[in-house]
C-alpha cells in the first residue's frame, strides 16, 4: 500500500453519504419530471461518483413507491420505480430496504454488488408517487465512492 509522507495510506476514492426525507407534507412526484423530487446524493463537480448503497426506511403502515433517477443537468434519466415495503428499517423485524439492488440495470462492481456511476454534479433524486400517511416519514440515504482525480 503506498503511504504519503506522513506515513498514512493513500486511498484510491474517498467513502462519502448523504440523504433525503419526505414526511406527511411530501407532494407526491411524477415520472420523467423533477418537479416534486428530495435529493438523496449530490456527486462532487470535480470528479463525479460511483453509488455503492441506496436504503429506504419509513414508519409508513403500507407499502409504498417512489421513483428513483438521476438529475444531470436539466435531464431526467429514470432510473425506475421501486415498492419501499412497510416498515421497512424502522423495527428489529423489518430491515431497510435495499433500494439499489432494485433497480434494474444498474452494473455490479468485482464483488458482485450493484453500483451505480453519477457523472460530476449529476444529483440522486427520489419522489414519491403517493403522497405518505400523517406523521409518517421516509428517508432513503446513499453511500458513495469518490475517485481520486
Amino acid at each position: 500500500m503506498a503511504l504519503n509522507p506522513d506515513n498514512k495510506p493513500i486511498f484510491a476514492t474517498i467513502p462519502e453519504q448523504d440523504s433525503g426525507q419526505a414526511t406527511d407534507g411530501t407532494s407526491a412526484g411524477a415520472w420523467n419530471s423533477d418537479s416534486d423530487g428530495i435529493v438523496i446524493y449530490t456527486a462532487p463537480a470535480a470528479n463525479g461518483a460511483v453509488v455503492t448503497s441506496i436504503i429506504a426506511t419509513t414508519d409508513e403502515a403500507a407499502n409504498r413507491d417512489i421513483f428513483v433517477y438521476i438529475l444531470d443537468s436539466a435531464e431526467v434519466i429514470n432510473l425506475g420505480t421501486v415498492q419501499v415495503p412497510l416498515g421497512s428499517g424502522s423495527s428489529e423485524s423489518v430491515a431497510p430496504f435495499d433500494v439499489l439492488a432494485a433497480i434494474s440495470g444498474t452494473r455490479t462492481d468485482n464483488n458482485g454488488n450493484a453500483v451505480l456511476d453519477l457523472g460530476k454534479s449529476a444529483v440522486l433524486k427520489f419522489a414519491l408517487v403517493a403522497t405518505l400517511t400523517a406523521s409518517d416519514i421516509m428517508e432513503v440515504a446513499a453511500k458513495a465512492l469518490i475517485p481520486d482525480a
